[in-house]
């Protein structure tokens, strides 16, 4: 069971009355629960069509929290927050009503950043982008993206998407808890420039991608081959008809966006739509994918993995809680010069093994290939983690970096129990 059913489950058993005035929390388990994060509906909290919004506090102290409009009907459905509930406790959180311009501001723990060049020397940021296949391989002009596409980070790490066709996903190891992506890859004239490849205050990009499609990325496992949701060397024009960005929501708490591939050319005649949800919460090292393909030909596999060009020691693939871990531990940075863990959480009922991408070109290369098949609502879903040896969260070694998982995979199987009143 996900996370977020059993949250449905809990709340379900609240009888109905008047708006929500108080939200208990339980932690009944042995560990201390850091920044435990919550979603809650709206028709759970009884508010009907009210304008007020829901201001969390904790011991009369406001709590960050958010409401988003996840359906983008232009009426938010769904309060995100999260609270720090010690081991064999509860915590007690007052809800108040208030207009939206009483509801106080916190600090950006998350953040998206998709920047454009709307004219030369102006990078603006965009709520909404798309391109057809023709746009990539006939554009005239400067590059015109800040970081090659969107990216999305924490007060632990950040990533992007290269949207120019390629949609591979890349690491900006973070220094700091500050968010950093609204500056990074700008150029003192205005236009992109590739700042973020060298060592900064803040970070770098450290990732050596090579010829994978980053960590957590997506492909199509078909009669033995991988065949890359983007494009490859051999490609003059797109293999997606149209790509698709938008921003879902932003705040304190989590982030969202979601990435829309339209007829996707996945070999011979066939061809396929895909959606994915990127969900990115604060306090985490990790974020969440939530797949949507339409029909593929049987016999075939939607992938995930991690990239493994450099890796000197074995990968690890260990069960936690009902979650497969896999996770590697090496200088997989750009030099060779830092200590980088990635890693995927996948439940195990919906993981199918893995494999090795065969290194030939063109065709994905230099990674681990975990197989998924969809959960019971036909979705597919897992979790993508990275941290490196000079991060906000330092990881020295492997088994710092799978403790963190483990303790991930905890959150994830085993949710607190939550009560509205």
């Amino acid at each position: 069971m996900h996370k977020f059913q059993a949250l449905i489950l809990a709340i379900a058993l609240v009888s109905c009355k008047g708006p929500v005035e108080r939200i208990t929390i339980s932690n009944e388990t042995a560990a201390d629960r850091t920044d435990e994060q919550f979603v809650v509906k709206r028709s759970d909290l009884r508010i009907g069509k009210s304008e007020l919004l829901p201001v969390l506090s904790l011991n009369g102290t406001p709590l960050p929290s958010q409401t988003d409009d996840m359906d983008g009907n232009g009426i938010w459905d769904e309060l995100a927050f999260e609270v720090s509930v010690p081991a064999g406790s509860s915590v007690s959180l007052g809800v108040k009503w208030v207009p939206a311009a009483e509801v106080p501001q916190f600090e950006p723990r998350t953040n998206i950043r998709y920047g454009k060049l709307s004219e030369p020397g102006k990078l603006v940021e965009m709520a909404y982008d798309s391109h057809d296949k023709y746009e990539i391989s006939q554009r005239k002009g400067p590059y015109p993206y800040q970081m090659d596409g969107p990216g999305w980070e924490n007060d632990r790490i950040a990533m992007r998407i290269y949207i120019d066709g390629r949609n591979s996903r890349d690491i900006t190891a973070k220094k700091t808890e500050r968010m950093v992506l609204d500056t990074v890859g700008i150029g003192p004239n205005g236009n992109p420039l590739y700042t973020y490849k060298n060592m900064r205050d803040w970070g770098y990009d450290i990732l050596a991608v090579s010829g994978s499609f980053g960590p957590g990325g997506i492909a199509l496992e078909r009669d033995g081959r991988l065949i890359r949701l983007g494009l490859e060397n051999k490609d003059s024009l797109d293999v997606i008809e149209k790509t698709e960005f938008r921003h879902i929501c932003e705040g304190p708490v989590r982030s969202a966006f979601r990435m829309t591939y339209t007829d996707w050319n996945i070999g011979g005649e066939d061809r396929t739509d895909l959606s994915e949800l990127i969900t990115i919460w604060a306090g985490r090292n990790g974020y969440e994918e939530e797949i949507t393909i339409g029909k593929i030909p049987e016999g075939c596999n939607i992938v995930t993995g991690i990239v493994n060009s450099k890796l000197t020691t074995d990968p690890i693939e260990e069960k936690m809680e009902g979650m497969t871990a896999m996770y590697t531990f090496d200088r997989q940075s750009v030099d060779g010069q830092f200590l980088l863990g990635m890693g995927l959480l996948i439940p195990t009922d919906e993981f199918q093994g893995t494999s090795y991408a065969p290194n030939f070109r063109p065709g994905i290369r230099d990674t681990w290939v975990a197989r998924l098949k969809p959960s019971a609502d036909g979705k597919y879903r897992y979790n993508v983690y990275n941290g490196w040896e000079h991060g906000v969260e330092p990881f020295t070694d492997a088994a710092s970096f799978g403790k963190m998982l483990g303790k991930e995979a905890v959150r994830m199987t085993r949710p607190l129990k939550i009560v509205l009143e």
